[in-house]
């Protein structure tokens, strides 16, 4: 059995591999990254601190999940960094608001990660 590899954020947002007490301390911020809401669905993509991966190579960190709507219970994940979570985000919204009409429009929170160890 592999060992768990635990992550925090750095100052601009992007991964690191952390100690288990710099783990612990991140666990008591918002991990949101970025937050969009489309009529009766809300996309949200937030930071695991857990490689979530199967294999080696780029952990798997960032997840975006959809609740309400035709695509509830959707879920995504992604390796990589800050754009890489941003990216997979962007990508479910634009599947969330084709999937709603042509007319919806999403209202956007975007959360500037400042998660220090």
């Amino acid at each position: 059995m592999n060992a768990v590899r635990l992550y925090a954020l750095d100052e601009q947002g992007e991964p690191f591999q952390a100690t288990l007490d710099t783990y612990k301390l991140m666990l008591y911020t918002d991990c949101t990254v970025a937050m969009d809401i489309v009529r009766d669905c809300t996309v949200q993509t937030v930071f695991l601190g857990v490689d979530h991966g199967d294999r080696p190579g780029l952990p798997v960190l960032w997840e975006t999940r959809v609740t309400g709507g035709n695509m509830d219970g959707y879920t995504m994940q992604c390796g990589g960094g800050r754009a890489a979570a941003r990216q997979l985000h962007a990508g479910v919204v634009a599947v969330v608001l084709k999937d709603n009409g042509p007319v919806a429009k999403a209202k956007r929170f975007w959360k500037r990660l400042t998660h220090t160890a």
